[in-house]
């Protein structure tokens, strides 16, 4: 196939003498070798129908519900993608594939940064849901893992009835941090695959990958233990930290002066790593000072 399309497929078997036939409509999806240029990013505003079988193709095994346009909620603007998971038990698994993605240009020392986010509540705390994150370098041939996230970690609260995020604070970044040069080629593919165990509503939006030498924004690094990105800050941060045990630790903003402009979070932690995402939006312009302290 030398252009990329939908394409139906005509099967003939004869013995010589008669001749039978069968014709798979819409069988074979072809998408282009060289994919779309970076920097990328998906908040599925642009789209009516969904999947379009070229900027996302859908892996539904069970052939059941799978992931849909949503026009209710969102993280930004007035789209995402969400997956109709409340009381589903089969642990079924539904992907979203990407169509390709051209990183060839992208310099083999360089980073690449790739986010999304999503909202999920558990429906019980037996819940065992995963999102597991893939990449492919030979577009959609083979995947390789490379996030997964589940239980716990998927989603700390619980909600016994069918969930809807309501604030933007429903919602958690995934942040994907090994993409490596041997996956800068032309036709690169990405795969978020839900599996799900008897759970919740899942939400999808805000997807975007780029080279970090090309950003606008920046992550600094502060020590070995804390980051902050994205930096210089427009509306919302997140601070990454690991913290050695479990006791109290208290999050504070610092204008250039010295004066306390803002407490971000006070409350116990467990030993290992955290997310926070705060909200930026009414700081004026400035360099600011961050303090994390425990006891």
């Amino acid at each position: 196939y030398n252009t990329p399309g939908i394409y139906s497929v005509r099967l003939v078997a004869s013995n010589g003498g008669s001749s039978e036939s069968i014709t798979a409509e819409n069988y074979i999806i072809v998408l282009p070798s060289t994919g779309t240029t970076i920097p990328y990013s998906e908040g599925f505003e642009s789209f009516t129908d969904f999947p379009d079988n070229n900027r996302f193709i859908l892996d539904n095994e069970a052939n059941d519900v799978t992931w849909e346009l949503n026009t209710t909620v969102s993280h930004s603007g007035s789209k995402c993608i969400s997956l109709d998971n409340y009381n589903v038990t089969n642990q079924s698994k539904d992907g979203l594939m990407s169509g390709t993605i051209d990183l060839s240009g992208v310099d083999p020392d360089d980073a690449i940064v790739f986010n999304f986010k999503y909202a999920y509540r558990r429906q019980t705390a037996d819940d065992d849901e995963w999102i597991r994150f893939y990449i492919s370098k030979d577009c959609g041939e083979t995947w390789a893992l490379r996030k997964n996230i589940h239980g716990d970690d998927l989603g700390p609260e619980i909600s016994g009835s069918p969930f809807t995020p309501a604030t933007e604070w429903d919602w958690y970044q995934v942040n994907i941090t090994n993409i490596y040069a041997d996956y800068f080629v032309p036709n690169f593919r990405y795969k978020i695959e839900f599996e799900s165990d008897n759970g919740n509503n899942i939400y999808l939006d805000d997807i975007n990958l780029y080279a970090a030498s090309t950003a606008d924004v920046n992550e600094i690094e502060f020590g070995e233990s804390i980051s902050v990105y994205p930096n210089p800050i427009a509306n919302e941060s997140t601070i990454s930290f690991f913290t050695p045990q479990t006791e109290a630790y208290s999050i504070v903003l610092y204008n250039a002066l010295g004066a306390q402009v803002k407490t971000i979070f006070i409350g116990d932690l467990q030993g290992g790593e955290h997310l926070i995402r705060w909200d930026a939006s009414d700081l004026a312009k400035g360099v600011y000072i961050l303090k994390i302290e425990s006891q």
